[in-house]
């Protein structure tokens, strides 16, 4: 018997050494017995059985090795959740610094910087809120720079 696969594979290649047969034989022998008792039972049945041993051997071989030279990978870092909750702010601030809110596009398809504050009035939201800021046949990019419409629209958006 060739030492080539690894772990469950390696037991499954050859069926009539398999000492997962004399695993279940042990536990139906011994339904009601503990662990130790049915392990005992295992020990009595794979006696011997030099196939049946290099495979138990084999099997426990592979695993140590693998648990033992396996890249261990960092422990992922706790982070409290008020540490998380302050750098999810950064990231929002950050992205809200770098949307410019005179570019955006009304429902009519203008920037709002070439809207009327008339055609905000017909929009929701902050749009909306900005229209009561001017006159409704003024342009905002022309009453507004983009810092102003920042103040004026509140903390949400600064």
């Amino acid at each position: 018997m060739q030492l080539q696969a690894k772990g469950a594979s390696f037991l499954a290649q050859d069926r009539n050494s398999n000492p997962l047969d004399l695993v279940k034989e042990a536990i139906v022998n011994f339904p009601d017995a503990d662990r130790k008792t049915q392990f005992q039972e295992f020990e009595r049945l794979i006696e011997g059985m030099e196939d049946y041993e290099r495979v138990v051997r084999w099997y426990f071989f592979v695993n140590m090795h693998d648990n033992l030279t396996r890249k261990s990978r960092p422990a992922p870092k706790s982070e409290s959740r008020a540490a998380r909750a302050a750098k999810m702010a950064e990231i929002v601030k950050d992205i809200k610094s770098k949307i410019v809110l005179l570019d955006l596009k009304l429902p009519s398809g203008k920037s709002l910087r070439a809207s009327t504050f008339g055609e905000c009035a017909q929009c929701s939201g902050f749009f909306g809120r900005l229209a009561k800021k001017g006159k409704p046949n003024q342009i905002v990019g022309e009453v507004f720079t983009e810092d102003q419409v920042r103040s004026a629209l509140g903390p949400t958006l600064k």
